[in-house]
């Protein structure tokens, strides 16, 4: 039988393993988010536009890991735990460690996207290794980097193409577009390398997490990011023998203003030094001005000489506001018709394929770029060579 696991909260990251769910090694048989978000007792499929699937979400932490039905609640061995520093914040306790522990008390092992030092949480240790659970948060340590580094010598350079899904700015769906990509190559029959830098890229076996999102835990200084995934890449390229690899980054990708350091993008820049794309697919938001998007597109091909293949867009808008001094943005979807609209105006004005990242259609055309690209670039060094 096959592992299975109950995920809380329900947060973005979480509607990616439901999205997911077909890549994942493991059933997931249970979710759990605070009330006052309105999804609890929905369906966990139709909460966020999937299809039913056999279980609600729960209302409570506590009812999620006990199981909404018995057979499940029997089934499942591993708990995976969101991001749940804003509850802790706002509960002003220590939901991370309550929430452990329930789960320690219920036989789970437990993967926790938030970093579980074993420094801090030593007893949960203790207790988890005294019942043969594990806990597990994904982090690069510097001991692995430095292990990583001096191996790297062995491993000859990157010779299959290497594609990056990069960005104009955060909570945009390129983590979704990597699993779609993902998806269809290997439905394909192509060997896919990758390199995913969301906490949970490991749960979806991708060859590297690399987790540089939200709440970060490398622990390597930014001027080691390039070597060591200049390192990982070349492993993952002579241990698996992939097609291509695939490497998607965060946030944006060229600083939206210098004069505003929170919009810089170091790390997103190094990751990129590391990787060495040839190609790269780029996700904009649907209010992104034409200048800015343009930035990118020529940011990119100067910093790594890599074109632009097309351009894709989530099905949401996001909306900006202001409020008790605090900016917050919130994702609303957007209409089929807008959606079109702002598709054509994109393919018009950069001349470039725009492309849905909702769209099952849209993502195989996209994959059809990738092919047809490196198919004709062989082709025509070739031709070169033979000149």
């Amino acid at each position: 039988m096959d592992p299975e696991s109950r995920a809380l909260p329900y947060n973005k990251e979480m509607h990616a393993l439901m999205r997911g769910r077909d890549l994942l090694g493991f059933e997931i048989v249970g979710i759990g988010d605070p009330i006052g978000k309105g999804l609890t007792g929905k369906d966990a499929g139709k909460a966020i536009g999937l299809p039913s699937v056999d279980f609600q979400v729960a209302p409570r932490l506590a009812a999620a890991l006990q199981g909404l039905r018995p057979e499940l609640s029997r089934r499942a061995d591993t708990l995976i735990l969101g991001y749940v520093d804003e509850l802790s914040r706002i509960r002003r306790k220590d939901v991370l460690r309550e929430t452990v522990e329930m789960a320690l008390d219920q036989g789970l092992h437990v993967f926790s996207l938030l970093a579980l030092p074993r420094e801090r949480y030593a007893d949960l240790y203790e207790q988890a290794e005294a019942k043969g659970l594990h806990l597990y948060y994904p982090a690069l340590s510097a001991r692995e980097a430095q292990q990583t580094l001096a191996s790297a010598s062995q491993y000859p350079q990157v010779d299959v193409p290497v594609v990056a899904v990069l960005g104009s700015g955060p909570q945009q769906g390129k983590f979704t577009l990597q699993l779609a990509l993902r998806r269809r190559l290997m439905e394909l029959g192509y060997r896919v390398g990758q390199i995913g830098t969301e906490h949970h890229a490991a749960l979806f076996g991708m060859d590297c997490a690399f987790p540089m999102g939200y709440a970060p835990s490398v622990e390597i200084p930014l001027d080691y990011y390039a070597p060591y995934l200049d390192a990982k890449m070349r492993q993952i390229n002579q241990r698996k023998r992939p097609h291509l690899i695939l490497a998607g980054s965060q946030s944006g990708t060229v600083p939206y203003n210098v004069s505003e350091p929170e919009t810089h993008t170091l790390s997103t820049i190094a990751f990129l030094m590391g990787v060495k794309p040839d190609a790269c697919l780029l996700v904009v938001n649907s209010i992104d001005t034409d200048d800015y998007i343009q930035d990118t597109i020529d940011g990119i091909r100067a910093l790594c000489h890599a074109p632009t293949l097309l351009l894709a867009m989530s099905d949401k808008e996001k909306h900006v506001r202001e409020a008790y001094g605090r900016t917050s943005i919130k994702p609303q979807p957007m209409s089929e018709e807008d959606s079109r609209r702002k598709l054509r105006h994109l393919e018009q004005k950069f001349k470039l394929p725009a492309l849905s990242i909702a769209s099952q259609a849209d993502v195989h055309k996209a994959v059809e770029v990738v092919i047809d690209y490196f198919a004709d670039k062989e082709n025509k060094e070739r031709v070169a060579d033979a000149i």
